[in-house]
């Protein structure tokens, strides 16, 4: 099952309505930004009221119209709650991490209730081949998009309790089954230190799935606000919850060793570049990155629609440093996105020493600066690090056409979509243009001048 790019930003519209059976129906038009894919759904307020119920806990004020019990049926009325449920909208819409979830899916989509449920059926199929596991409850919620499904699984021998993710493909994905399980074989075998080692690995024409070690102090996310690894993300990571900021000294120690399997991924073509605090663990040795393997689902990132903002991303090694500087920006001010709509302010605000840093990622002059150039910063010169035991790494021909494929692909779509986007700018600016007050009056002097010119012309023929 390949899905398409969930990531994508959606434009909605409250269109029409009606009165049917003694409630109000509004039709809602949606379309996505870049593909331009159109679809209608028809919701009442009764499903915008439940909505809203689902995902106050984040924090943010939606400005959800409130309840009113008698005329709710005049036009007047009805109206005025249709701009207020737009406003609704607008703001659901503005980010990934919201329109993403399995929440604000299964309202979007016309079944999307039905899709959820079909994925989770999806990821149980091959786990009844390893029945050396038994599956335990499912874990909703527990990250920000549908498609990635978590449960508890427990080891029939040790009675251990571990953790089953699961994620459909996405829309990059490009390879088969067999030649994703080789790619998995290969990242067990690279034994580098700050990859975290997953129990169970598997494939098939539908998702990748993977078992991993129960941690009970869960992410560095987690720990930064003190939550349980297992509770859902909207609770954890409110923006009214308090959220802690690691020292300097360790969020120096973090970054140069993310930057050390970054560095290693990009010399042998993987396209992992997701990372953030949410799949950082803190080890007694440092830090390890985890569900580094769902980089072959080929499903975008929540900062996806942000890179294609950012005229300087153009490689896959510049992906890997715009989200390294998510992660230092997580790390160093609490807050998860970084706020591209005012970098300045938000850059300003950190401790000093890692302004710098954040500038030549956020605020490029030219390019962005490389992961060996980060790497070689003055701010990781006392940081030690553990190397990989092996002296070289040997990929096997089959698996380095693979990656070289899957990352093609990923570019590829990623700079279609950048050259959209800025086409779709322009025109917004031309029509922009075309309407301001000062355009339209510089456009009537020129109709205004030109019938003069004709008219001098003619008088002077005569």
């Amino acid at each position: 099952m390949v899905m398409d790019d969930i990531t994508q930003t959606i434009i909605c519209t409250v269109g029409d309505w009606a009165v049917v059976s003694g409630h109000v129906e509004y039709e809602i038009n949606c379309q996505r930004a870049l593909t331009g894919q159109k679809w209608t759904i028809k919701r009442r307020y009764r499903d915008f009221f439940f909505l809203n119920n689902k995902i106050q806990f984040f924090g943010l004020d939606l400005s959800l119209p409130p309840k009113k019990m008698f005329g709710n049926l005049k036009p007047t009325f009805i109206e005025d709650r249709k701009a207020g449920l737009q406003l609704f909208l607008d703001k659901i819409t503005v980010h990934p991490l919201l329109y993403c979830s399995s929440l604000v899916y299964g309202f979007f989509a016309n079944n999307g209730d039905a899709i959820i449920k079909e994925l989770y059926q999806y990821s149980m199929l091959p786990l009844r081949n390893y029945r050396n596991y038994v599956l335990g409850e499912k874990l909703p919620d527990l990250g920000w998009r549908f498609c990635k499904i978590f449960s508890n699984v427990f080891h029939v021998s040790t009675k251990k309790q571990e953790i089953y993710v699961w994620m459909s493909y996405g829309a990059d994905f490009c390879c088969s089954a067999d030649e994703v399980l080789l790619i998995l074989q290969f990242l067990r075998n690279l034994h580098c230190p700050y990859l975290s080692e997953s129990n169970l690995t598997f494939a098939d024409q539908n998702g990748i799935g993977v078992v991993k070690d129960f941690l009970s102090n869960g992410s560095l996310r987690d720990q930064l606000y003190k939550k349980h690894p297992t509770g859902d993300f909207w609770t954890k990571y409110g923006m009214d919850n308090e959220c802690f900021v690691l020292n300097p000294v360790n969020v120096r120690f973090i970054a140069r060793q993310i930057l050390e399997a970054l560095f290693i991924f990009n010399s042998i073509a993987y396209p992992f570049f997701f990372i953030h605090c949410g799949n950082v663990h803190i080890t007694n040795l440092g830090c390890e990155i985890a569900d580094f393997e769902f980089a072959l689902t080929g499903q975008s990132c929540f900062n996806r629609p942000a890179m294609i903002r950012a005229k300087h991303v153009n490689t896959i090694e510049d992906m890997m440093v715009y989200n390294f500087g998510q992660l230092l920006y997580e790390m160093v001010s609490g807050v998860l996105v970084f706020p591209d709509h005012s970098a300045h302010q938000a850059i300003d605000s950190l401790p000093q020493e890692f302004q710098p840093m954040l500038r030549s990622i956020f605020l490029p002059e030219s390019k962005l600066p490389s992961l060996a150039e980060l790497i070689s910063d003055k701010i990781f010169a006392e940081v030690p690090i553990v190397r990989m035991t092996q002296r070289s790494i040997q990929i096997p021909g089959a698996v380095k056409s693979s990656l070289e494929k899957l990352s093609s692909n990923i570019l590829n779509r990623f700079l279609s979509d950048r050259m959209t986007f800025n086409e779709k700018q322009k025109q917004e600016h031309l029509e922009e243009l075309m309407h301001c007050d000062f355009e339209r009056q510089r456009r009537k002097e020129l109709v205004l001048a030109q019938l003069k010119n004709s008219t001098v012309q003619v008088s002077n023929v005569q």
